[in-house]
């Protein structure tokens, strides 16, 4: 199984963006306020938001005025990850490791020589492709390097050429354009050596589970079901079925706890409030929210309420 996934952060800070400029968005976008910062969706949601907007609205330049608050974000909640950094190198090789061994599942690879590094983002036909997806690498990893004081020489090269990126293009310094793939160079610090051999020590752990989490997450909890989710993965039902049973996995647990996870995620942004968290839910009745907790957590949604979330 593979299910491209990224963080629900790089969704949620565009979803901020977008209620800060008061730019009305369709309601299925809002289910991802509910998630978590880390929480998995799929690889294509932010670019369908980002291209949502990009036909929606009258300002020709929204991604150039989002980018400094999205990217103001991003650092916000990643950018202690780069803290012990002491090189544009070293900077470049945990942005790798943290989005393609941690955050997501990225085609990505690295290319060593003596005396530097480089990052290769593969990407396929334009039509297929997102600019948003070079936009965002490109602009938050040289934000990164700026903000630990290590911007110096940095080679850059773009799939596709300059009219792909439109009125984009003030985002990007010294790079080429027709690339087939986007890259990012840097010059490694003398001694500086095995970026490579350290990766394969460290094996991806996104799991398949996290990836139908991840799944989950793109669906209304009101048509969650085996269906809907083998839909979202690409799947038969019945392959689902098998490839779940095989690491002692149900799909019928992990609706339930989705449902779970979305309604308490509900019920603490409601402040408690049953009526809206159930309507929300896309339940009819309250029962059928309170058979939901007690299921789960042996609480109903006043007692788990008064349990955990103690701000309320």
């Amino acid at each position: 199984m593979i299910y491209k996934v990224r963080p629900a952060s790089s969704v949620k800070m565009v979803l901020a963006s977008c209620d800060a400029n008061k730019f009305s968005l369709p309601e299925c976008f809002n289910r991802f306020k509910c998630l978590g910062d880390k929480e998995l969706i799929s690889m294509k949601s932010g670019n369908e938001l980002l291209d949502f907007i990009e036909n929606n609205t009258d300002n020709p330049y929204f991604f150039l005025d989002f980018s400094e608050g999205l990217i103001d974000n991003w650092l916000r909640i990643i950018g202690k990850d780069f803290e012990t950094c002491a090189s544009q190198a070293e900077i470049l090789f945990r942005y790798f490791q943290i989005y393609t061994h941690r955050l997501a599942n990225y085609d990505w690879r690295l290319v060593e020589e003596s005396d530097s590094l480089m990052l290769i983002a593969n990407r396929g036909l334009e039509f297929v492709s997102s600019k948003f997806d070079d936009l965002i690498l490109y602009g938050s990893l040289i934000s990164v390097m700026k903000n630990r004081g290590f911007y110096g020489s940095v080679e850059a090269g773009l799939p596709f050429g300059r009219e792909y990126y439109g009125r984009n293009l003030a985002l990007f310094e010294n790079v080429t354009f027709d690339k087939k793939h986007l890259y990012i160079k840097v010059n490694k610090s003398q001694g500086e050596v095995d970026f490579i051999n350290k990766i394969q020590r460290e094996p991806s752990i996104i799991t398949e589970y996290e990836q139908v989490i991840a799944a989950t997450n793109m669906i209304d909890v009101s048509v969650l079901s085996l269906e809907s989710l083998s839909f979202v993965l690409g799947m038969s039902s019945r392959q689902l079925q098998r490839t779940l049973k095989a690491k002692d996995l149900y799909v019928k647990d992990i609706i339930r706890d989705a449902r779970f996870r979305r309604a308490v995620n509900i019920l603490e942004r409601n402040q408690g409030d049953l009526k809206r968290t159930y309507l929300e839910c896309g339940f009819k009745h309250q029962s059928q929210l309170s058979h939901l907790f007690n299921k789960a957590s042996g609480l109903s949604p006043l007692e788990y309420t008064r349990k955990h979330f103690k701000h309320i």
